[in-house]
């Protein structure tokens, strides 16, 4: 039996634990001697004195006072409902959605999905638990979070900072209704990066008009940017804009009147040349009285990025060896075949029309060959491929492009593997030259 004596009242339950009356020491409330028995009924005692003491400080916390029936009810869970974290999140996710298309946004409830999504990942991947009680959190389970999504979810901090700004958000919902007598963020600091989006110059606008896109979905997206850059309207704005939106002013010119989705500040924008027929081309496009279909944001950024100006569209390459390698296989009349045996690895390697250029420097100490290469491959990208596997491992069906078109991705071509192999067919190649 247990006893526990608060303020003179006693209450008693039972351990479950069968002890031999020759090892108890009734004085000390432990067992005698070091046998092994001995020290697993005393570990047990440990244990059931620890969770007790554990119960004893949260009921201080929660209600301010305790009586040794509430501790023993607390201890043994009698009439204890348990909150946990991701039952209160779902709930208030379930009821966000209800409110949205009044007053609320249906991109915000996808963003706190989202954060929930993280926070079960969090808990199976770190706790190796599918939920926690709201009771249990603490600033070092939020400072783990918040290691969780730099490292393991490549998150940056701006990311990281928003996902906890939902996260307090759902924290401070258990505070208000008493379900958390106290505050885990308490200690916790964290602050956005001021971030220069820095600006288009007219040559980089002009090239984002000219660029040739892979397909016409592509094209849409490349058009909506460039009608962005010319009315001044967020991605929000543009999907929102309707024919009602469009209308002739005492100028005679068609003009864009609306109010900015983010501040609720009337805009009046001119339409020139540009926009307008970027309006016309996809005029026939149109889903009900919107100017135009708009994927989604995501994926928006993702085409962009391909056509940016930070788009690597060309790799250098260094060919040499060591001084004395060099030195001996110019010496010995091979400068030649080294050389053309080099650009023929290039081609071999990235493809004979990637291979840009390739010169051979001879007036410094140690001769080289500078080449240049486009980055172009085929085939699913090396990201999606890893996500495809990760999430075949985990049963969650995705599906694969099947068109083989060529694309520029640097990242593909400068792979860890990759750079590896270089090394290897490199010195395969040149093993006749003795490198």
């Amino acid at each position: 039996m247990c006893r526990l004596t608060v303020d003179g009242e006693i209450k008693q339950f039972s351990c479950k634990m069968d002890v031999p009356p020759r090892l108890w020491d009734v004085k000390n409330g432990r067992a005698i001697g070091k046998s092994v028995e001995a020290m697993q009924i005393n570990l047990a005692v440990d244990k059931i004195r620890v969770e007790v003491n554990r119960r004893y400080q949260e009921l201080i916390q929660s209600d301010g006072y305790v009586t040794a029936a509430k501790l023993r009810d607390a201890y043994l869970g009698i009439g204890v409902k348990q909150e946990t974290l991701l039952k209160l999140f779902e709930q208030h996710n379930v009821e966000y959605r209800k409110k949205v298309g009044f007053s609320r946004e249906i991109a915000t409830w996808k963003k706190y999905c989202c954060v929930c999504k993280r926070v079960r990942e969090f808990l199976a991947h770190t706790y190796h638990r599918e939920d926690i009680p709201l009771k249990e959190l603490n600033l070092t389970f939020i400072n783990d979070f918040e290691y969780f999504l730099r490292t393991e979810k490549k998150c940056r901090t701006n990311t990281v900072w928003g996902y906890m700004i939902v996260l307090k958000h759902i924290v401070a919902i258990a505070r208000n209704d008493g379900r958390l007598p106290f505050n885990p963020f308490s200690g916790y600091i964290n602050s956005p990066e001021s971030v220069d989006r820095g600006y288009l110059s007219q040559e980089e606008i002009k090239a984002v008009m000219n660029y040739k896109t892979a397909n016409k979905a592509h094209a849409r997206i490349r058009d909506l940017f460039v009608f962005s850059i010319f009315t001044g309207l967020a991605y929000a704005d543009v999907k929102n804009l309707t024919t009602d939106n469009l209308q002739t002013m005492f100028d005679g010119e068609l003009w864009i009147i609306t109010r900015r989705k983010k501040t609720n500040t009337e805009s009046r924008i001119r339409l020139l040349d540009i926009p307008k027929r970027i309006i016309e081309k996809y005029a026939d496009q149109r889903l009900d009285h919107h100017v135009f279909y708009m994927p989604c944001n995501c994926h928006c950024n993702d085409i962009l990025r391909e056509i940016g100006k930070n788009q690597v569209r060309a790799l250098r390459v260094v060919l040499s060896g060591s001084p004395e390698d060099m030195k001996r296989i110019r010496q010995a009349g091979l400068l030649d075949a080294w050389a053309k045996d080099s650009c023929g690895w290039l081609q071999k390697i990235f493809g004979k029309e990637n291979v840009v250029s390739a010169v051979l420097y001879m007036d410094e100490k140690t001769s080289h060959i500078h080449a240049t290469v486009v980055p172009i491959v085929r085939g699913e990208r090396r990201k999606a491929k890893l996500e495809r596997t990760k999430n075949a491992q985990s049963g969650k069906r995705t599906y694969r492009t099947k068109k083989d078109r060529p694309r520029l991705c640097a990242d593909d071509v400068m792979a860890r593997d990759k750079l590896k192999a270089y090394q290897t067919t490199y010195a395969e190649a040149m093993a006749k030259c003795g490198l």
